[in-house]
C-alpha cells in the first residue's frame, strides 16, 4: 500500500512539473511594454534621469560628457572609452579615487569618511553627478592617507 500511495505521489509530482515548465502566464496588454526586460523608448522619456555635464580630468586629459544622475561617474566614463582605474565597483578598494573640483555630487553608500567628502575625495563607482560637475582622477595612495591619516 506504501508503494502504491509513493508512486501516486511521485507521478503527481511529475505531472506538476511538467505542467509548470509548460504554462505560460499572460502579459497584460498594458505592460506589453516591458516585456523580457525592454522598455520602449516612450516608457524611457516618462522616467528618463537629467543629464548633467560631466569634466573628469584624467591623465592631464579633459573628458567632457553628459551622465544621467542615475548612472555612476565611473560607469558613464566607461561607457565612454576613458579608462579610469577601478576594481570592485562597490566603494571598498579604493581604486578609483577622485577629487571634486566643482559641482553637486551624491556619495550615498559610499564608505568614506565625512571629513574626507568635505576634502572634496570621491569614489567614482559611488559618486552620482547632481549637477554640472568637475572631477580629477587622483591616485589611490592620496585617497588612503587622508582617509587613514592619524589613525594608526
Amino acid at each position: 500500500m506504501k508503494c502504491l500511495i509513493a508512486l501516486q505521489v511521485s507521478v503527481l509530482c511529475s505531472w506538476l512539473l511538467l505542467a509548470t515548465c509548460f504554462y505560460r502566464i499572460p502579459v497584460p496588454i498594458k505592460h506589453a511594454h516591458q516585456t523580457a526586460g525592454r522598455r520602449t523608448e516612450h516608457h524611457l522619456k516618462l522616467h528618463a534621469k537629467p543629464k548633467h555635464k560631466v569634466c573628469i580630468k584624467h591623465e592631464g586629459v579633459n573628458n567632457f560628457l553628459e551622465v544621467n544622475e542615475s548612472e555612476s561617474i565611473l560607469d558613464a566614463a566607461l561607457d565612454a572609452g576613458i579608462r579610469l582605474p577601478h576594481d570592485c565597483k562597490m566603494g571598498v578598494c579604493l581604486r578609483c579615487s577622485a577629487k571634486v573640483t566643482s559641482g553637486q555630487v551624491d556619495q550615498t553608500g559610499t564608505t568614506l569618511d565625512d571629513s574626507v567628502i568635505e576634502q572634496g575625495f570621491a569614489l567614482t563607482c559611488m559618486t552620482f553627478a547632481r549637477s554640472e560637475l568637475s572631477i580629477e582622477s587622483v591616485e589611490e595612495d592620496e585617497l588612503v592617507n587622508a582617509q587613514f591619516s592619524g589613525r594608526y
